[in-house]
């Protein structure tokens, strides 16, 4: 009867999907409400993709799960989120009964989902999430999740031991959940040259030791209780990071992204909101614990195509204005090559000099009248969500017979 329910309602959720697209050209939770309505467990009847990843915490979760999804699919992967909907079960149901079989299975290869902090039990009791990175826990409005330690049992009740937790290593709140439970990894952002000695804000939500209750003590704050903590009295204190955003820029918007594999990436971040260099930070680490490459993909088929890549990923992180390039080599005796690929023509981790000789090698007795080239620069300028330009230069000349 369960499983008939349950294709009734996906039923008609997909129809009700299909009709609201339609009129109101926008997301709704209506199907899923509709659908819990039908079948209460929907939810839990649905087969997951291979990797699920849930993004909940006060701050942040919004910006950091659509960011997560973006770096995804550009890694190639297709991804199924809530971005259209709500963050609890409806917003869910129906973000999954938009991309699924009749018989319940997730097409995508990867689920992106917000939860609200709130909706814990009735989400993660539902299916087991792969990941849950969590952006921090701070004290909300009174009528709805009052004090931070109600809503970290809300989340902290029903985690699964299956689950790897992403945590904030600056948040001694948020930082304690699935403690002794669950694997769990931290992120955290190293002192800036706006880090206080002393929490500037009107409100700290940690003042007293999480585990002898004594006087909490701090290296430094970013803001609130945002920070290193430490306890004097028993020793308490944040356990070590793997990936770290340093060298934070506030007056050009970027920072440095230190992850397990030794790597430093230089990234972006929308200037005058600190917080974004945890929410980028966060998803870096989410990537990397998937396997996925961070780095911009650039795998259009033309220079324009490129630089558009790369203007798009960078606007999206940041929602700043961005100009972007892609450049290259054309040689015509070569049909165009190395064209898009001149970075890599002579393998990843090629110096100039070694791509310039393979060009030489190639060349190595061709005609002058044969040796025509260009160097090609597109360069792609994202104003607005809707507004873009793109201009593209030529420089000709030819292959000469040496390196000079």
């Amino acid at each position: 009867m369960g499983k008939l329910r349950f294709l009734i309602a996906l039923i008609v959720g997909k129809v009700s999907i299909f009709l609201l697209d339609k009129i109101f050209k926008r997301g709704t939770n209506l199907p899923g409400e509709i659908m819990l309505k039908i079948c209460p467990d929907a939810l839990s009847r649905f087969t997951m993709p291979k990797t699920t990843v849930c993004v909940t915490g006060t701050n942040g979760k919004t910006g950091t799960s659509n960011l997560l999804t973006h770096i995804i699919r550009n890694s190639g992967k297709t991804v199924v989120n809530n971005s259209k909907g709500s963050n609890m079960a409806p917003g869910l149901v129906t973000a999954l009964a938009s991309d699924c079989t009749l018989g319940g299975k997730v097409n995508s290869d990867v689920a992106v989902l917000e939860v609200d902090e709130r909706s814990s039990q009735f989400i993660y009791t539902k299916f087991v999430p792969d990941y849950i990175l969590c952006t921090n826990l701070f004290r909300d409005s009174i009528m709805r999740n009052g004090h931070s330690g109600f809503i970290f049992d809300k989340i902290n009740d029903y985690l699964d031991e299956k689950t790897t937790l992403v945590l904030n290593g600056n948040d001694g709140i948020s930082g304690l959940l699935g403690e002794n439970k669950c694997n769990r990894v931290f992120f955290s952002v190293d002192k800036t040259e706006r880090s206080t000695d002393v929490c500037e804000d009107t409100v700290c939500d940690l003042i007293a030791c999480p585990k002898c209750n004594h006087k909490l003590d701090y290296e430094f704050y970013h803001y609130n209780h945002i920070g290193v903590p430490k306890c004097n009295y028993c020793g308490f204190s944040m356990p070590q990071s793997t990936y770290f955003a340093s060298d934070v820029d506030f007056e050009n918007g970027t920072f440095v992204f230190d992850g397990d594999k030794g790597e430093s990436l230089v990234l972006p971040y929308q200037k005058g909101n600190f917080f974004n260099v945890f929410n980028i930070t966060g998803a870096c680490a989410i990537c990397r614990l998937m396997g996925i490459d961070i780095d911009i993909i650039e795998d259009g088929e033309t220079f324009q195509e490129n630089a558009h890549i790369k203007a798009r990923a960078v606007f999206e992180a940041t929602g700043l204005p961005t100009i972007a390039d892609d450049s290259g080599l054309e040689i015509d005796f070569l049909n165009g090559a190395p064209g898009i690929y001149s970075a890599r023509y002579a393998g990843e981790g090629a110096t100039d000099k070694e791509r310039c000789q393979k060009v030489l090698d190639e060349m190595h007795g061709v005609d002058r009248s044969l040796r025509d080239a260009r160097f090609v620069c597109s360069i792609y300028f994202i104003f607005s969500e809707d507004e873009g330009y793109n201009v593209n230069g030529t420089v000709e000349g030819y292959i000469g017979d040496e390196m000079v």
